[in-house]
């Protein structure tokens, strides 16, 4: 995927999504004619599958909401009451894991590994996706000693995963 390519795609897709969720367009049967005056929707439907970029941006997206949740946590962002919806996003895209490596994805960003040890990967996800799992529930409880065991565990979880499965980044 070029340098920006996945940043272009999501600020097209919510602008779309936006807009069709107002009921303003349809992107369904736009054409090229169609460019000049619904060059958004044109664009949408120009963009080749792509689940290596979709991935990539699941994980930026984890990876997001488990920092900016951290600011909160630690006290370095003044926004508690986003604490759940950071939360929640935390746990649903945990959830997701097991979906983001289809056959074929295998040759960029990941090891071997994920394929040739399909039993040890999907243990890894799982403990991901528990992790995530739990640091819901202890967010529900509300014991910030133990929101913080719990997301410093999703964290490890995490990186022993990476370190495992995912290719090294250059």
């Amino acid at each position: 995927m070029k340098e920006g390519t996945a940043s272009r795609i999501a600020m097209i897709a919510a602008i779309g999504a936006t807009l069709v969720a107002w009921g303003l367009q349809d992107v369904r049967g736009a054409t090229q004619e169609d460019a000049g005056k619904d060059r958004i929707f044109y664009e949408l439907q120009t963009i080749e599958e792509d689940p290596v970029g979709y991935r990539r941006m699941v994980k930026q997206a984890l990876e997001g909401h488990m920092g900016a949740y951290s600011l909160i946590l630690i006290k370095k962002a003044p926004y508690p009451s986003h604490g759940q919806s950071h939360v929640d996003a935390i746990a649903i895209l945990g959830l997701q894991h097991k979906d983001l490596y289809p056959e074929g994805s295998e040759t960029v960003g990941t090891r071997p590994e994920i394929w040739s040890q399909p039993d040890a990967f999907a243990a890894a996800l799982e403990k991901t996706s528990a992790a995530a799992a739990y640091l819901k529930e202890k967010y529900e409880e509300g014991n910030h000693h133990l929101i913080l065991n719990a997301l410093t565990r999703l964290g490890e979880s995490c990186e022993n995963c990476h370190n495992r499965f995912r290719a090294d980044r250059n």
